[in-house]
């Protein structure tokens, strides 16, 4: 779950980069001018549609942003084309913490999940595609000041509690750890939350859940699943694909299709259809479930 709404308006004002409105007002010796990605590199006009002026083509395209740097830079020095009067702000970057976000062109940008590759964490997206590098800033920068993404390597996830007569109470990262009440849906009793239990909150609420397990107002139900376990005809209408991924037969299901307690806690679109063995175990025994959409 990702807990940035009341976050995201003050940190979206305090980020907003100030775009020079003319090559006057431009530092334009540290400005990004890109690479020549672009299908219309060296062609004589500038594509970045950062840019306008009489060398600027006259259809600009998004996917040509910082693609065209030879032209545009040439033309620039040449005085043919400018900065435009209004950039939109979503085709500036972000620098933060000596780490260049960089803008927010991204399909998937501003919903709240940082889509880039290059971080992980919590509030990271569970398909992240290599498209997406350095076009989701906005998103991950909140995210990574808050502490819920770093670096790709870089992110400590919590240890698990140590197991209390064989169960595994898990770790407190749900949004009600440590409220002395027990939200994890394997558990009931006197101190359990009241009103309904997230699915998603199995294995998240250590601390609450153990202390009323060992003071025996819980008792632990061993049959729980994260979903109803399906049929045999719901079990034939998935093609779980085969076992080409990189983490196959590691007891977790790698498949970014599937979501719930037995799947990894960070998915790459590569492996869709390639962990067929462990999704498909743990799909059957209501461990994951494919996601609504």
């Amino acid at each position: 779950m990702i807990r940035t709404t009341l976050l995201a308006g003050a940190f979206a004002l305090a980020m907003t980069p100030i775009v020079p409105a003319s090559a006057q007002d431009a530092d334009m010796d540290t400005f990004e001018w890109g690479d020549d990605s672009s299908i219309w590199a060296n062609d004589g006009e500038c594509d970045d549609p950062r840019f306008d002026g009489p060398g600027a083509s006259g259809v600009m395209l998004d996917e040509d942003l910082k693609s065209d740097a030879t032209d545009c830079r040439a033309l620039f020095e040449d005085g043919e084309v400018t900065l435009a009067s209004e950039i939109n702000i979503s085709q500036t970057n972000i620098v933060f913490d000596d780490i260049d976000f960089g803008d927010d062109t991204s399909d998937y940008a501003s919903d709240g999940e940082c889509d880039d590759p290059r971080f992980e964490g919590p509030g990271a997206a569970s398909v992240l595609l290599d498209d997406d590098r350095g076009r989701d800033a906005t998103d991950c920068q909140m995210l990574y000041e808050i502490g819920e993404i770093a670096l790709e390597g870089e992110y400590s996830y919590p240890e698990a509690m140590e197991r209390v007569d064989g169960i595994q109470f898990g770790f407190d990262t749900s949004d009600w750890a440590n409220d002395n009440e027990c939200d994890d849906p394997r558990f009931s009793g006197s101190t359990m939350a009241s009103g309904p239990l997230d699915p998603y909150d199995a294995y998240a609420d250590a601390s609450d859940c153990l202390a009323g397990y060992q003071s025996d107002d819980l008792t632990y139900n061993p049959d729980w699943r994260f979903a109803t376990p399906p049929t045999a005809a719901e079990i034939d209408a998935v093609d779980f694909g085969n076992d080409s991924g990189d983490w196959t037969f590691d007891g977790e299901c790698d498949d970014p299709r599937f979501e719930g307690q037995g799947a990894a806690f960070s998915m790459d679109d590569e492996d869709v259809m390639a962990d067929a063995s462990d999704c498909r175990a743990l799909f059957m025994e209501g461990w994951v479930t494919l996601k609504a959409d």
